[in-house]
């Protein structure tokens, strides 16, 4: 597990024009879309979990199944 906080995965994986603010990455992962925590008062995504998901909710449960 990788953890990055909301402003570093910000800058790794979304283009200047398209970067969601740290708000909208806290929303994400509060609703599930994106995988993290909040840990103390910063809010983290494993990014570990985020470079193996599909974008798809189904599949991406399927794969991630624990057999």
């Amino acid at each position: 597990m990788r953890l990055l906080r909301a402003p570093e995965f910000c800058r790794r994986y979304f283009d200047e024009a398209s970067r969601p603010s740290e708000r909208t990455v806290r929303r994400w992962i509060q609703q599930g879309h994106v995988p993290g925590r909040q840990i103390g008062g910063s809010w983290y995504v494993d990014a570990d979990q985020w470079e193996k998901s599909t974008g798809n909710q189904l599949a991406d449960k399927v794969l991630n199944a624990k057999q």
